[in-house]
């Protein structure tokens, strides 16, 4: 092989090998490119992970701090109302208790939740089928009651109870909670509205002089006894009292006497009438009466003789009487058997009647009008 042709084959090898090593520098860059495209993307993938985490830890810190800023909240608001709170699990174990309700009862918080509610409480409600927590088992929304406590001071106190369920993640009740509400005021205040009312009610059917009923209780009580006695077929009794020559009494003695003299009277009328039923008022004046139901009339007139004997024993001077120096009573009786075709009008037109006689008749007396 001559030189020239020994040297051509050399410069073609030679370039075959610079075109591989070219090829394989190309192949070399560009997997330098892919590796350095790679890094790239791992890096704005490594970013976008850590943004993602930060943001992440961002919101969780944001949540706790909101979670903890609500548990204060709450914790404030349960803690600062007026009325004591707390909420128990099934078996009355004490779950959380708010400081008033600590207070009232006179245990630390956490004392408190060591106990059962029954315990610190001891209350009869606690211990029958009415207790608020049997009744929420039982499936009751809301319970209403007031009872009777004795705060750590000693004093006595009413609350009004409201107690709800205490509901679980899955809605199912896991105890209960309740409201305490002192209530005390509002029962005294309603206690004082009844006593106004029992004496305003006093006031319109009381004599405010003898004490006894005044005529408009008379009325309504005779009516009803009426009827009543009407459908029993059963006596009703009227007995009328007049103290004899009050009218000189009063001139003898003065007004200020005078009334005394009928306060000792009605007193006397009042003594003699021992059943619930049997109502003594004063009729007019110096005029009683008594409505005796379901008497008759020998039960009327054993009255009638006791009240004239207790007064003529009260000894009270009357040097203006034409019958007695003392005071003394003319005294009608009349007893019916109600019909229903009569109104009380008629007994008492026949009691006026037989006390119009006594004072015809002398005075100082006692006379009867009955049925035939």
């Amino acid at each position: 092989m001559s030189d020239d042709t020994r040297t051509k084959k050399q410069l073609i090898d030679e370039v075959n090998r610079l075109r591989r090593r070219v090829d394989e520098l190309e192949q070399a860059e560009l997997k330098r490119l892919a590796a350095e495209q790679k890094l790239q993307d791992l890096n704005t993938e490594r970013d976008q992970v850590s943004a993602a985490v930060e943001e992440s830890i961002a919101r969780s810190n944001y949540m706790a701090v909101e979670s903890e800023l609500v548990y204060l909240e709450l914790n404030q608001m349960f803690n600062a109302g007026g009325d004591g709170v707390w909420a128990v699990d099934k078996d009355c174990n004490i779950l959380r208790i708010n400081k008033t309700l600590s207070r009232i009862i006179g245990v630390k918080v956490d004392e408190a939740l060591k106990n059962k509610c029954y315990d610190l409480l001891n209350i009869p409600l606690c211990h029958t089928g009415e207790c608020p927590m049997n009744l929420i088992k039982k499936g009751r929304r809301r319970v209403e009651c007031d009872v009777e406590l004795v705060r750590a001071d000693g004093t006595a106190c009413t609350f009004s109870i409201t107690a709800t369920p205490f509901k679980g993640l899955s809605d199912e009740i896991v105890g209960m909670v309740a409201n305490y509400k002192d209530i005390t005021d509002r029962k005294r205040a309603e206690a004082e509205l009844q006593e106004a009312n029992r004496k305003l009610e006093e006031l319109a059917t009381q004599d405010g002089l003898t004490k006894t009923a005044n005529r408009r209780l008379f009325d309504g009580y005779l009516r009803r006894e009426w009827n009543r006695q009407s459908r029993k077929n059963q006596p009703v009794s009227l007995i009328m009292c007049d103290i004899d020559y009050f009218k000189l009494y009063n001139d003898t003695y003065g007004h200020v006497q005078g009334d005394e003299c009928l306060c000792s009277v009605a007193g006397a009328i009042t003594t003699n009438v021992n059943r619930a039923a049997d109502v003594v008022a004063r009729y007019g004046g110096e005029e009683f009466a008594v409505i005796m139901p379901e008497t008759d009339a020998e039960g009327a007139m054993h009255v009638a003789n006791s009240i004239m004997q207790t007064v003529n024993d009260l000894n009270l001077e009357h040097s203006g009487s034409a019958v007695s120096p003392r005071v003394t009573l003319s005294i009608g009786v009349a007893c019916m058997v109600p019909e229903p075709t009569l109104d009380p009008e008629t007994l008492i037109e026949a009691a006026d009647k037989a006390l119009y006689t006594s004072k015809e008749t002398g005075r100082n007396r006692i006379t009867l009008i009955q049925d035939e």
